[in-house]
């Protein structure tokens, strides 16, 4: 179902901001790719500068606070088997799903599966790959929190945070807003709910644009990056 969905232009002009300024950072908090990030710049875009994935972002730009739901991994903590970007589907053939059922309706039966039939480590061959994701009651990615926290934390400071689709109220990617508000970055929010929903969330100083990120966010940066064609 997450394959079903397309970028949008808002992907595709982050995707080239990555690619042409080195001091941007995209912090996503969903696993399936789609838009709902933070997108930090240091120093001004006159001088330096899974969706996100498949409009072909740098992947030293983007970080997933949460995994990506197209990462694959091995559970066993003996073995380090990861697998990124696997957009695959079905991941395998005993998997398939008929196309007009409805996987909302609980009534629908399920065929059986067997466990042989299913994802297999290839490295250590004893368990069933997972989604990389971060289940309920998991700790976030350590590695991707120390990239981060480095990165906010460079003596270069920063310039930007863009807002782009969020509510800005689930931790930690919304402290990452103070802490750069804090340092003196301006704070700019890309949201189609009316301001007021944010109010609690803003201050005096920072820029609200209200409407369609698809459609705002390459107005936003097309002085730097140009336009951006049709998705």
């Amino acid at each position: 179902m997450a394959l079903k969905a397309k970028p949008n232009k808002a992907h595709f002009a982050l995707a080239e901001l990555a690619r042409k300024k080195p001091e941007f950072l995209t912090i996503s908090q969903n696993v399936d790719g789609a838009h709902v990030m933070l997108c930090v710049i240091r120093a001004s875009l006159n001088e330096k500068i899974g969706l996100s994935q498949r409009a072909k972002h740098r992947q030293s730009s983007l970080e997933l606070l949460h995994g990506s739901l197209f990462d694959v991994k091995c559970p066993n903590y003996s073995c380090d088997y990861t697998e990124q970007n696997n957009f695959t589907d079905p991941i395998v053939p005993a998997l398939e799903v008929p196309e007009a059922t409805d996987l909302s309706d609980a009534e629908v039966p399920m065929k059986h599966v067997d466990q042989s039939d299913l994802p297999q480590c290839p490295q250590c061959k004893e368990s069933l790959l997972r989604p990389g994701v971060v289940w309920f009651g998991e700790s976030l990615p350590i590695k991707t929190l120390e990239r981060v926290d480095k990165w906010m934390s460079d003596d270069r400071g920063i310039d930007l945070v863009m807002v782009i689709g969020t509510s800005a109220s689930v931790y930690p990617a919304a402290g990452y807003i103070m802490s750069a508000r804090a340092r003196g970055a301006k704070v700019a929010v890309i949201n189609i709910e009316n301001p007021e929903a944010m109010a609690s969330r803003l201050q005096k100083g920072d820029w609200f644009f209200r409407g369609d990120a698809g459609v705002i966010v390459p107005q936003i940066l097309e002085s730097v990056i140009g336009p951006i064609a049709g998705a």
